[in-house]
């Protein structure tokens, strides 16, 4: 899933806003642990992700190092990258009964076949080094 378009956008804007970060306060040669802010992905071109996810959230915490570099500042991040997902079968789309997944799960939750839960997970860490802060 981190591989499709929309997983790696928005991994993109999280290590902006880390990056925005780091800039408003570089602290030369203190590993800090910055965050982003959650943010929500399409599930996008890939059908395999938007049947099985849907929309998701994207979320990326880093260990992040100033450095001097060149008269400016260098930045090192190792980040890791986080996935939520929340299926709520309860969900009424409000376009009536059975046109959507969540309506038709939501009949076989009352069955006791289904039932509503939480999708969560993580990505390895990658090194990114971002020049001229």
């Amino acid at each position: 899933m981190i591989a499709t378009s929309g997983a790696r956008e928005a991994i993109k804007m999280c290590l902006q806003e880390i990056t925005d970060q780091a800039r408003q306060n570089p602290q030369i040669g203190v590993t800090r642990e910055l965050t982003s802010g959650w943010l929500g992905v399409q599930p996008g071109e890939d059908p395999d992700i938007a049947n099985a996810l849907g929309h998701y959230d994207i979320a990326v915490s880093s260990d992040t190092t100033i450095h001097e570099a060149d008269g400016g500042f260098r930045a090192e991040i190792i980040y890791k990258s986080y996935v939520y997902e929340f299926y709520n079968f309860d969900k009424d789309e409000g376009i009536g009964i059975g046109t959507t997944v969540n309506n038709e799960m939501r009949h076989l939750e009352e069955a006791g076949w289904a039932r509503s839960f939480r999708v969560h997970g993580e990505a390895t860490r990658l090194l990114r080094q971002f020049e001229n802060l």
